[in-house]
């Protein structure tokens, strides 16, 4: 297990030693990629979705996600919800937890959807597959559901609905989320 020892209390981003923050980083990306599937359509589930919606990664889900991330990590004292007896709260331990866990699933929910749409332009909207080897192994059984909603006419219509909303932003961001 590595140890975090700093994480900026604004933010909940694991920052010293760095480069167990780093680390801490980037198995956001190794995770999503090997525990959530592609077909999946939301990471949230939509606000005017009905009961019926059932496409988006529930709560149990990512859970787990936090689960396996956490599992390598030991955050600072004061980020940890009980003493080492196991028993006594720390004092605001769970609150500053929490933030660390949103901000890890904020960042894989970022890193979700840029993995679906990087494969959607490298290979389905070119007509192409993967070759089903390294970071492509687990997805050879959700492919085709994947294929089959993106060149559904509701995927369709809601890319132009979205590249619509794109044009008439004003402000763009240049520095990225940092």
């Amino acid at each position: 297990r590595f140890t975090i020892d700093y994480v900026k209390d604004v933010t909940g981003k694991p920052t010293l030693p760095e480069e167990n923050g780093r680390m801490f980083v980037s198995q956001y990306g190794v995770l999503v990629r090997d525990h959530v599937a592609i077909t999946f359509q939301e990471w949230n589930k939509p606000k005017k979705a009905g009961p019926e919606f059932t496409s988006y990664v529930n709560n149990e889900m990512k859970n787990n996600l936090w689960e396996k991330l956490i599992s390598h990590f030991h955050l600072p004292r004061e980020y940890e919800e009980f003493e080492v007896d196991g028993t006594t709260p720390v004092p605001g331990g769970r609150e500053r937890r929490e933030r660390v866990k949103q901000f890890a699933l904020s960042k894989m929910a970022e890193l979700f959807r840029r993995h679906k749409n990087e494969l959607y332009s490298a290979y389905v909207a070119q007509g192409k597959t993967p070759d089903w080897k390294g970071k492509y192994e687990g997805l050879r059984e959700q492919w085709p559901a994947f294929v089959q909603y993106r060149n559904s006419p509701e995927a369709k219509a809601r890319s132009e609905k979205n590249k619509l909303n794109a044009h008439k932003k004003k402000y763009h961001h240049k520095l990225g989320p940092g």
